[in-house]
C-alpha cells in the first residue's frame, strides 16, 4: 500500500474531525501513566502511548515482550533468540546487522537499554508503557523511536497479600514446558515499611532438531530470577525505595531451522561456493544442519534506588541504578569456514545511571527539569570474540575495552494558555565521550599488531514543541514536533581489516517526527478511540554493512536519508457488563530518500566480481528502496469475556488474533542475500474460571500451529530462519492471597 503526505493529510483531518463529537464519559475506571514522568490520565496525556495493565498482563498470559507486543500499533521485533531482541516502534530500523539502540527500555526508573533488549521477566507487574515516537526530551539514549517501560509492584505497607502460580504445557514438535512463580508483600512497619519479593522459574523445551548431530529439540532454554523491593514512606512528604533484580537466561541453539538448507548455487558467486559438510543431509522445517552445539548465556543484575521529596511547590525524584550484563555464547560458522568452525562470544558490561529531575504540582504553568548522568566500562578480556577452526585452532581473537560516559540537561515546560489549550516545549542537551581499545592476541593473517584505542567526543541538542486542545472533557487533539539523536561510534572490527575497506569511524544520526494525534472517549465511557499520524525525517542513518575479505566482517556506516510516514489506532469498547472488545492498527511507509553509497559499480554488482566486496554493502539501498524488517501493516483483535456461572464462579474466555505484514531483511530486492519474512496471523485462546481466590486457565498458544518466518538470515550463503514456537497447549492454576 503506497502512503503519500497527501494520504497522511486526510488521515490527520480525520484525526482532528473526529474528537470534538465525543460524548461525555461518566467511568470512574482511569488508567494512569507516567509517560511524561509524572502521574497523568492517559487519555490526558497528548502522546501515542499504549498501557498494558497488570490485570492485561494476566489476561494474555504474557511473560515477556513477545507475549504482547502484536497488541500495540507500529510495534515489531527482530527475534534473534531467548534473551537478544531487537524492538522497533513506527519503523524507525536501518539493518538488523549493528545493535545500536532505537528503543530505550526501562524497568521502573532505570533504564537498562544496551543494544538488543533483554527479554525482563513480567512477573508482579503494576503495567507496561510503550510511547510511540521519539522521545529524545525525558527519556535521551535510545529512544529515537520510542521507549518501553515496565512499571513494577512496590511494596506496600498498608496489606500483607500474595500469589503463587504454575504453568505445565507441551508444545508441538517440542515437549513439555514448565513454569513457576510467587511472590509476597509483608508490611514490616504499618504505613512506614515493607518488603516484597518475587521469584520465578521457566523451563521451555526446544522444537528444532539438528539432522548433522541427530539431537532433537536443540533450541531448549531455561530462566530464572526475582527481585526484592524495600519501600520505606516515613511521612506524607518522603519515600525511599530500593530495588535488586537479577535474571539468568541459558539457551541453546537459536529457534531457527534451515530447510533445504542451501539455496541453488546459481544464486551465489562462485567465490562463496564451498564444500562445508560431508553428508547429503537436506533438513526440513523446524529442523536444522550444525556441527557445534550452540549456546548462550544472559545474565543480568539491576539495583535501583530512588527517592522522592514533596516539597509542596514541585516533588524532587532522584534515582541511582547499577546495572550488570554478563553474556557469553558460542555460534557455529561451518558455513564459513568449514565443519566445526565457531565464534565463541563474550561480554561484561557495568553500567552506572544518576537522574535527578524536579516536577512541579498542577497549575497554570507546569515544568519538569533534570540532569542526567551515565558511565558504562568493562575490564580488557570482558568483551570480545574468538573463532576457533574446524581444527579447535585458534583463527584470531579480538578483545575489546568500552568507556563511555554521558552528561545531559532536560527539560519540558507546560503553559496552560486557557482551560482547554497547553503549549509544550522541551528540549535536551547531552554530551558522550566515548573510548573504545582494541587489542588481538592471535591476530594473523590480518595486521601484525591491531592493538589501538580510539576516543571520539560528542555533543547533541534536541527539541520538542506540542500544541494540545480539549474541545471537551472527552477529546484532546494535539500536533507535535519531537527530535531524537544517536550518537556515533567506532567499528572495532576495522582493526583487523587486511583489505582496509572498513572505516574506523561512523558518525551520528538524527530524525524529527511531525505527529498530529486524537483520544477520544464515546459513549458514557465505554467506548476510547485514539489515533495518531505521523512523519519521520531520519538523516545520516547508521546501516549495517558486510566487508573485510569474504566480506565476512559486519561493521556500521553511515546512508543518506530516509522517511517514515505512518497513521496508526487504537480502539476499547467494553460491549456489555461482561464482555468487552480491543482493537489495533497500524500503516506505515518506511523508505530511504537517498541512494546508499556502494563498494561495486553497475557492472561488477551483476556479475558479482569477487573484488568486489560482496554483501549487503556491495548492493547499497536506493531511494525509494524499504527500510529492512518493517512491516506495513499490522493489526489485532481481541475479546474479553467474563460471566458468573455459579454461587462466587466465573468463567472467561480470551481469543487474541494479530496479523503482522511481510517485510524483506535488506534493502535492494536484486540483492541474492535479501529475503523477505512473510506476512503471517497468530491466534492465541486463553479460558478457564476463578473461584474465590483461586483461577485456573487452559491455555492454546498459537492455536493454528502457524509457522512464521520471523526473520531470514542468509548472509552465510543458505536460509537460516528464526521462527516462531509452534503451537503450545497449557494450563496453569494461579492462587492470590
Amino acid at each position: 500500500m503506497k502512503i503519500t503526505k497527501k494520504n497522511l493529510l486526510m488521515a490527520a483531518g480525520l484525526v482532528a474531525l473526529c474528537a470534538p463529537a465525543a460524548a461525555q464519559a461518566e467511568t470512574d475506571d482511569v488508567i494512569v501513566v507516567t509517560a511524561q514522568k509524572r502521574e497523568q490520565s492517559l487519555q490526558d496525556t497528548p502522546l501515542a502511548v499504549s498501557a498494558i495493565s497488570g490485570a492485561d498482563i494476566q489476561r494474555l498470559g504474557a511473560v515477556e515482550f513477545n507475549d504482547y507486543f502484536r497488541t500495540v500499533p507500529g510495534v515489531a521485533v527482530i527475534d534473534y533468540g531467548p534473551g537478544r531482541k531487537q524492538y522497533i516502534i513506527r519503523g524507525i530500523n536501518s539493518s538488523r546487522l549493528i545493535e545500536g539502540g532505537l528503543v530505550a527500555q526501562y524497568v521502573g526508573e532505570f533504564p537498562i537499554s544496551a543494544g538488543t533488549q533483554s527479554d525482563v521477566r513480567l512477573y508482579d507487574v503494576e503495567r507496561i508503557e510503550v510511547l510511540r515516537g521519539p522521545q529524545g526530551t525525558l527519556y535521551g539514549r535510545g529512544s529515537m523511536g520510542g521507549t518501553v517501560k515496565t512499571i513494577l509492584k512496590e511494596a506496600d505497607s498498608t496489606k500483607y497479600e500474595g500469589f503463587v502460580e504454575g504453568r505445565l504445557s507441551t508444545t508441538d514438535k517440542g515437549g513439555e514446558n514448565y513454569f513457576v512463580n510467587a511472590g509476597v508483600n509483608i508490611p514490616l512497619v504499618e504505613d512506614k515499611l515493607a518488603i516484597r519479593a518475587v521469584g520465578y522459574f521457566e523451563d521451555l523445551s526446544g522444537f528444532i532438531d539438528n539432522v548433522a548431530t541427530g539431537e532433537k529439540d536443540v533450541n531448549s532454554s531455561d530462566v530464572q530470577g526475582g527481585r526484592v523491593n524495600v519501600r520505606w514512606t516515613p511521612n506524607d512528604v518522603f519515600d525511599l525505595s530500593f530495588t535488586a533484580f537479577f535474571q539468568d537466561q541459558t539457551s541453546d541453539s537459536l529457534n531457527e531451522d534451515t530447510p533445504g538448507f542451501m539455496a541453488p548455487p546459481s544464486r551465489f558467486p562462485p567465490f562463496l561456493m564451498r564444500p562445508w559438510f560431508p553428508t547429503g543431509v537436506v533438513p526440513g522445517e523446524f529442523e536444522t544442519i550444525k556441527a557445534v552445539n550452540e549456546y548462550s548465556k544472559d545474565q543480568l543484575q539491576i539495583y535501583n534506588l530512588t527517592g522522592n521529596l514533596d516539597l509542596g511547590f514541585a516533588t524532587v525524584t532522584s534515582s541511582s541504578t547499577y546495572f550488570i550484563t554478563d553474556r557469553i555464547g558460542e555460534q557455529d560458522i561451518t558455513e564459513l569456514e568449514g565443519y566445526g568452525a565457531k565464534i565463541y562470544n563474550f561480554g561484561n558490561d557495568k553500567t552506572f545511571s544518576q537522574e535527578v529531575r524536579v516536577t512541579s504540582q498542577p497549575g497554570v504553568f507546569e515544568y519538569t527539569v533534570g540532569g542526567f548522568f551515565l558511565h558504562t566500562g568493562d575490564e580488557f578480556g570482558d568483551t570480545g570474540q574468538q573463532v576457533y577452526l574446524p581444527d579447535e585452532s585458534l583463527f584470531f581473537d579480538l578483545f575489546t575495552k568500552l568507556d563511555y560516559t554521558e552528561y545531559a540537561a532536560f527539560g519540558e515546560v507546560y503553559f496552560h494558555l486557557t482551560d482547554t489549550l497547553t503549549a509544550t516545549a522541551g528540549g535536551r542537551i547531552a554530551k558522550y565521550d566515548r573510548t573504545v581499545s582494541t587489542t588481538a592476541d592471535n591476530p594473523a593473517p590480518f595486521d601484525p599488531n591491531p592493538n589501538t584505542r580510539n576516543q571520539i567526543d560528542q555533543s547533541s541538542k534536541v527539541f520538542k514543541a506540542q500544541l494540545a486542545w480539549e474541545p471537551s472533557e472527552d477529546a484532546l487533539i494535539y500536533a507535535m514536533l519531537a527530535e531524537g539523536f544517536r550518537a556515533g561510534g567506532f567499528n572495532a572490527i576495522a582493526q583487523i581489516d587486511p583489505t582496509g575497506s572498513i572505516p574506523y569511524e561512523f558518525g551520528s544520526d538524527s530524525l524529527r517526527t511531525y505527529e498530529i494525534g486524537a483520544k477520544t472517549t464515546w459513549w458514557d465511557g465505554r467506548l476510547t478511540a485514539n489515533f495518531a499520524a505521523y512523519y519521520t525525517d531520519w538523516s545520516d542513518v547508521q546501516v549495517g554493512t558486510l566487508g573485510g575479505p569474504q566480506s565476512a566482517f559486519v561493521y556500521t556506516s553511515n546512508a543518506g536519508k530516509a522517511s517514515v510516514i505512518g497513521f496508526e489506532g487504537e480502539l476499547n469498547a467494553e460491549i456489555t457488563e461482561n464482555l468487552s472488545l480491543a482493537g489495533t492498527f497500524s500503516i506505515q511507509q518506511a523508505e530511504i530518500d537517498e541512494d546508499q553509497p556502494g563498494s561495486c559499480t553497475a557492472d561488477e554488482r551483476i556479475t558479482m566480481n569477487p573484488s568486489c566486496a560482496f554483501g549487503p554493502g556491495s548492493f547499497p539501498g536506493l531511494a525509494g528502496d524499504r527500510l529492512p524488517l518493517v512491516p506495513e501493516q499490522t493489526f489485532s483483535l481481541q475479546a474479553h469475556y467474563r460471566a458468573p456461572i455459579g454461587d462466587g464462579l466465573n468463567a472467561f474466555f480470551t481469543p487474541i488474533f494479530s496479523y503482522t505484514g511481510g517485510s524483506y531483511t535488506l534493502f535492494r530486492p536484486e540483492d541474492p542475500l535479501n529475503r523477505k519474512n512473510g506476512a503471517y496471523t497468530l491466534l492465541n485462546l486463553r479460558g478457564g474460571v476463578e473461584f474465590n481466590d483461586w483461577t485456573a486457565t487452559l491455555f492454546v498458544e498459537n492455536a493454528t500451529n502457524k509457522r512464521a518466518r520471523l526473520l531470514v538470515n542468509n548472509i552465510s550463503g543458505f536460509d537460516k530462519v528464526n521462527v516462531n514456537r509452534p503451537r503450545t497447549i497449557g494450563i496453569s492454576l494461579r492462587k492470590d492471597f
